[in-house]
């Protein structure tokens, strides 16, 4: 064990009172790897806001019309077009993903 865990003994008395004397409640969590998403922040327009929206509008958009083109391409008749379509998608969408994990590892060290 690298951390040794330590036992906090609580009179019962102040348990059941609910002092909260210990506890601090303007503890704030940031995240040290991409802003959060929240309703806040969306109109938070700082330049690593914007850059993360553009990446998840990106992404979506490439997601939905290589679909959208990959059914009607079929639907049409072109089910070679389609193929290669969705062979290209199936292939960009995952390196895309790990390269993108792969960034945000080496962002943390």
């Amino acid at each position: 064990m690298l951390f040794k865990q330590k036992t906090e003994v609580i009179d019962f008395k102040t348990f059941l009172a609910g002092n909260k004397s210990n506890q601090s409640s303007d503890i704030k969590l940031y995240s040290g790897l991409l802003p959060s998403i929240t309703f806040s922040s969306f109109f938070d327009m700082t330049p690593q806001m914007t850059g993360l929206y553009a990446v998840v509008i990106g992404v979506g958009c490439f997601a939905i019309l290589s679909h959208l083109i990959e059914v009607n391409t079929a639907k049409n008749g072109f089910s070679k077009l389609a193929y290669i379509i969705e062979s290209v998608t199936r292939f960009i969408l995952p390196v895309g993903t790990f390269s993108f994990m792969i960034w945000a590892l080496f962002k943390i060290i």
